[in-house]
C-alpha cells in the first residue's frame, strides 16, 4: 500500500519524484517525509551526535542545534524514496560529509516572511 504523505521504498519505484504529488501535511507542506532526506545546519561530531541519542532516550523535545563551519560532517533528517515507510519521520537522523552527493539527499529552502 502507498503512504499518502510520502514516497518510500514501498511506493516510489526506487526513484525520486517531483514535489507535490502526494497529500500535503496538516501544516500545508508537501514532501516533509520521504522522497529525499534533508540536510540540516547541525554540524556533527561523534561525541555530540551520540550524546543527543542518549538525551532523547531520557528527555522529550531535545533538538540539537550545533553549528560549526569547521566541522565537515553534517546531520540529515527524515527518510527518502529508498527508506522503508515505517521509518519515514522527521526525527530520523543520519550524518554524512557535507561534500556527499546522493540522489536521496536534498534540502528545503525556507524563507521568513515579515508582516508589514
Amino acid at each position: 500500500s502507498s503512504l499518502p504523505l510520502g514516497w518510500s521504498k514501498e511506493n516510489s519505484g526506487d526513484r525520486l519524484h517531483p514535489i507535490g504529488q502526494k497529500e500535503k501535511n496538516i501544516h500545508g507542506l508537501y514532501d516533509m517525509n520521504g522522497n529525499v532526506k534533508e540536510w540540516c545546519t547541525d554540524a556533527v561530531n561523534n561525541t555530540y551526535f551520540h550524546s543527543i541519542y542518549e538525551k532523547r532516550r531520557t528527555q522529550s523535545n531535545v533538538d540539537p542545534v550545533f553549528f560549526d563551519a569547521s566541522v565537515s560532517t553534517k546531520a540529515r533528517r527524515g527518510g527518502s524514496f529508498n527508506t522503508s515507510a515505517r521509518n519515514l519521520r522527521s526525527s530520523l537522523r543520519g550524518k554524512d560529509k557535507a561534500s556527499t552527493k546522493k540522489s536521496d539527499i536534498g534540502l528545503r529552502v525556507v524563507r521568513t516572511i515579515m508582516d508589514s
